[in-house]
């Protein structure tokens, strides 16, 4: 994954961030892929100290710093050469949507009025939710198997495993969803909590305007639309 790595392979671009904005203030980052629901839990409980890109609809309990590590940029997805994309087919909203079937990931916070729409897509049994480690691998298999019709998914996620899996150009985007920022939040059982995430908000500060966050999201091949700004305002 370009943000969050995977099992053996790279670590992903909001770790690399983490680790190089925390390194200042002599901490040291050891990495685990979780699903999602899992890490939370464990941070929760001071098992673990941080949860990489974390928003707080998702876990409000959790203590966020005030700078993004980077952008959450949500679409909607068709496969090419299914009947939507033959139509055309285009949405604007949830209002849109008509009963075709959605795949979600897992846990992730989707916004408001899409997270509305997920509640009563669940209830009419529109909805699937796939988790894992990689969740855009079992939206992408829930479309093929005529599963799900729609798949709502990171932009940024869904162009990487597409390169990974050498099939770019498989799901078509539909649908713009929105733009969250994505944080390093901190476990609230931890006595410092605070003052990590000021540590964390100074680091990121720093790699934003050193060029380190813009040479990490080159390297992963991540849209810069995906990163806070380098003229962004401080504490934003």
């Amino acid at each position: 994954m370009p943000f969050t790595g995977g099992a053996g392979g790279d670590l992903g671009a909001a770790v690399e961030l983490a680790r190089e904005a925390l390194r200042a203030s002599g901490h040291t980052v050891e990495y685990r892929v979780l699903p999602w629901s899992r890490c939370l839990e464990l941070v929760r409980a001071g098992r673990a100290d941080l949860a990489v890109c974390a928003v707080p609809a998702e876990a409000p309990d959790l203590v966020f710093p005030s700078e993004p590590v980077a952008f959450s940029r949500r679409r909607l997805f068709v496969l090419r050469g299914s009947k939507l994309d033959r139509q055309g087919w285009r949405c604007s909203g949830p209002g849109g949507m008509g009963g075709l079937r959605l795949v979600v990931p897992q846990g992730y916070d989707l916004g408001p009025a899409w997270n509305r729409y997920a509640r009563e897509a669940r209830q009419a049994g529109t909805l699937l939710e796939v988790g894992g480690e990689n969740p855009i691998e079992r939206q992408i298999s829930a479309l093929e198997l005529g599963r799900a019709d729609v798949a709502l998914a990171n932009a940024d996620v869904v162009a990487w495993h597409l390169r990974q899996i050498r099939r770019e150009g498989l799901l078509v985007p539909v649908g713009e969803v929105g733009r969250e920022p994505l944080s390093i939040a901190v476990s609230p059982a931890r006595k410092d909590a605070r003052e990590l995430a000021e540590r964390l908000d100074e680091g990121l500060r720093r790699l934003r305007h050193d060029g380190t966050q813009e040479r990490i999201r080159k390297r992963y091949g991540i849209s810069a639309e995906a990163f806070p700004r380098t003229d962004a305002g401080e504490g934003r």
